[in-house]
């Protein structure tokens, strides 16, 4: 169901930057290569190593207490960005949001279906 979010919090979530406060013997955890991988198939005109350069030196910044880590779900095959409080490790925003993560999630599960109805 759309509102259900709970399925968010189960494996379906890649790690691909995990930190040094972060336990990096994760057998999810993908390497550079793999991130940039997902980014050049996703965007191939962006930059991924730029990207990635850009997002260690901000996180290497103590000055907002905030850290961007990028996570990769499997369920609707996207990167997903996060924002973290570095002192709680909250999650303070999430790009896409939880609620369009389960649109599409959704979507693709219906359309999988009526795709299977015609066939």
């Amino acid at each position: 169901m759309i509102g259900d979010i709970n399925y968010l919090s189960s494996d379906k979530y890649i790690p691909i930057i995990i930190h040094s406060k972060h336990d990096n013997s994760r057998n999810d955890v993908l390497s550079r290569e793999e991130i940039k991988k997902i980014i050049q198939k996703e965007s191939p005109d962006v930059d991924a190593e730029k990207i990635l350069k850009s997002l260690e030196e901000f996180n290497a910044m103590d000055i907002m207490n905030k850290e961007v880590r990028l996570s990769y779900n499997k369920e609707i095959n996207r990167i997903i960005i996060s924002v973290i409080d570095k002192n709680t490790n909250e999650v303070i925003r999430e790009i896409p949001c939880k609620e369009l993560q389960n649109l599409a999630k959704y979507l693709r599960e219906e359309i999988g279906n009526l795709y299977d109805q015609k066939a």
